[in-house]
């Protein structure tokens, strides 16, 4: 635990100098973040069918993805583009997302939930 910062003040200072004075664009850092130039093929050879239709979500999405959660200062050093369209879809698929998993009590205000259990 020597390396973590003591507390939240360092860990923010800490994260800043990261992203302003050690972070760089790389061409690894990059390829990680950036669609492939090329489609990839199927990593096994049953999944050449099915690769056809996953192949956007599991590729494509995953990579807008990672660019989506950067903090926009590591967006800005590795030279990202990401529009405020971009950051529309991020917003509804993670409010879509959490509705989606979210339990049912959670869904409602508590006096809605109060309602309904003393209407059953």
């Amino acid at each position: 635990m020597r390396s973590v910062p003591p507390d939240y003040a360092a860990f923010q200072e800490y994260w800043q100098r990261m992203l302003d004075d050690v972070l760089q664009p790389t061409p690894l850092a990059r390829a990680s973040i950036r669609k492939p130039k090329h489609r990839l093929p199927a990593p096994l050879p049953w999944m050449r069918g099915p690769w056809a239709v996953f192949y956007p979500l599991l590729v494509d999405g995953s990579t807008w993805l990672v660019r989506g959660t950067l903090p926009p200062r590591a967006r800005e050093v590795l030279e990202v583009e990401w529009s405020r369209e971009d950051e529309r879809r991020l917003l509804a698929l993670a409010v879509r997302g959490g509705w989606n998993v979210a339990p049912a009590r959670l869904r409602r205000l508590p006096r809605a939930n109060n309602a309904t259990s003393i209407a059953s």
